[in-house]
């Protein structure tokens, strides 16, 4: 969309250590998509079920819709239960966003949570988050569910493809 200007992108988190480099933008999850997909890779060891990661979009300028993709959102016994929570404003407004599940998987309003497992070249741990109302700043929030055990393992999301909605009409 022209005229839309620079994400700013700041991560932050409640404790855990960063993995495999992480923070960074590379092709380690790609969703089933081809394997030289580039996204944002965040890859984490959380010593507690409470800690979290959160990535915070700030747009420039609103947008009227927003959809983007959040890869391997899924589950390994006595290991990780993915938790992603993802919570959207406009001019400080909460804006919630629709959420679509992948097979590994489930959505209860806002929160996506892993329930089984998947692997990253999957579509199976796809979410698929999606804005229809106007949108300046995203906040994608990620950590445990209630059923990982309580010092979960190594675990991991990509967040792919920001695509801004621009309605287009014809006047007569």
């Amino acid at each position: 969309m022209n005229g839309v200007g620079s994400i700013n992108f700041a991560i932050s988190k409640t404790g855990g250590t960063y993995d495999d480099g992480s923070p960074a933008v590379n092709s380690n999850n790609y969703g089933s998509l081809a394997s030289s997909e580039q996204s944002l890779y965040e890859n984490l060891q959380f010593t507690t079920q409470s800690q979290t990661a959160t990535t915070v979009l700030t747009l420039p300028t609103a947008v009227p819709g927003l959809q983007f993709t959040v890869f391997d959102v899924d589950f390994a016994n006595n290991d990780f239960a993915d938790k992603l929570t993802v919570v959207g404003s406009f001019n400080g407004a909460t804006v919630l966003p629709t959420l679509t599940n992948g097979v590994a998987n489930y959505v209860i309003g806002n929160v996506a949570i892993g329930d089984t497992g998947s692997s990253s070249n999957s579509a199976n741990g796809n979410v698929v988050v999606t804005f229809t109302s106007p949108v300046d700043k995203v906040d994608i929030i990620y950590g445990n569910h209630t059923t990982a055990p309580a010092d979960p393992d190594g675990q991991a999301i990509s967040i792919h493809d920001i695509n801004f909605c621009r309605p287009l009409t014809t006047l007569s």
